[in-house]
């Protein structure tokens, strides 16, 4: 397994957007892909459960196995 950390300075800046377009392409290419969030700057409780926004959208932009918040 390879791991391609994104970060950058600031909030906002497109990081998502960026993992959205290399996770899709790397899925178009064959490989297998993940998303892990491990900073969040937005939350919010699902089902009793703290789940960073930005990672339930990549889980389900990419068809995701693997929950959010795990």
């Amino acid at each position: 397994m390879r791991a391609l950390y994104v970060t950058s300075t600031g909030i906002f800046s497109g990081k998502t957007a960026l993992c959205v377009g290399l996770g899709r392409r790397m899925q178009q290419d064959g490989f297998e892909v993940g998303y892990m969030k491990p900073v969040s700057t937005i939350a919010r409780r699902i089902k009793g459960r703290i789940v960073d926004e930005d990672a339930l959208f990549m889980s389900e932009v990419l068809g995701l196995s693997e929950p959010p918040d795990e």
